[in-house]
């Protein structure tokens, strides 16, 4: 989970994705959806936005994610 502001070394996501690595991205506050979008686009996961703590508590208190 990040704001998704920082620098992201794509890299690390490539590393992750060689393992067999899923990666599911949250989004939040002021968050680079793009940056997260294509995140979890490499590695077959998927992006979701919460803009608020309600929506937050529900991505993480849903038994899937889609």
């Amino acid at each position: 989970m990040t704001d998704g502001q920082s620098s992201i070394d794509l890299g690390a996501v490539q590393e992750a994705v060689d393992q067999g690595i899923t990666i599911f991205t949250i989004g939040f506050g002021g968050a680079v959806d793009e940056v997260l979008q294509t995140i979890a686009d490499m590695s077959g996961g998927q992006y979701i936005r919460a803009d608020s703590s309600t929506e937050l508590i529900n991505v993480y208190s849903s038994r899937h994610i889609s």
